[in-house]
């Protein structure tokens, strides 16, 4: 399996990362319910992870992201994840900030995932500082196969902050895999 490390080969031992490089068009039309994906680099596809962060809460928990051009569900590639030293159920997160609602909003965050190891995860979607008001999530078991996973949720307060985050624990190694990243507004 080959894999092409993103512009550093990421490895965190504390605090985030913000990879800079250009990325996909923010407003794609979605091939499988034509609504419009507010997600940039929604699949990959474009040149590294920008404009995704990888967060790590326990500074002795090492991770490894990177993009594989071995494994996607579209196009030609996906961003894998690889926990390399485990730690204690501690949060690990992929996000994507910021994005504007008005209040009453209602929209769906889906992700297509697999994992070398069954494992579970949170789609979350929330205010991305104190006082972290959350508009919903939905915890997932990720297997071996891709799998689509979705969340409904609801913006309840004019919001211009707003931030999608896809959390694991750190207590399994291995790599997980994601693509086909969306959010849209439920019409």
């Amino acid at each position: 399996m080959k894999i092409k490390p993103i512009l550093l080969s990421i490895l965190l031992l504390l605090g985030s990362f913000s990879v800079s490089a250009e990325s996909s068009s923010a407003a794609v039309q979605s091939t499988s319910n034509q609504k419009e994906n507010l997600v940039e680099n929604y699949d990959f596809e474009g040149w590294g992870a920008h404009p995704w962060y990888v967060w790590v809460e326990d500074s002795n928990t090492m991770v490894r992201a990177s993009i594989d051009q071995n494994e996607s569900v579209t196009g030609n590639q996906s961003l894998v994840i690889e926990v390399i030293t485990s730690g204690a159920r501690n949060r690990i997160e992929l996000h994507q900030q910021h994005f504007s609602f008005t209040k009453g909003q209602k929209l769906t965050f889906s992700v297509w995932a697999k994992s070398e190891n069954v494992r579970t995860a949170k789609l979350i979607v929330n205010h991305r500082q104190p006082p972290w008001e959350d508009y919903g999530g939905k915890w997932v078991t990720i297997t071996k196969d891709w799998q689509e996973f979705f969340a409904s949720v609801e913006i309840t307060e004019n919001d211009d902050i707003v931030g999608i985050y896809i959390e694991l624990k750190d207590d399994i190694n291995g790599k997980v895999w994601f693509d086909a990243v969306r959010f849209y507004e439920e019409y």
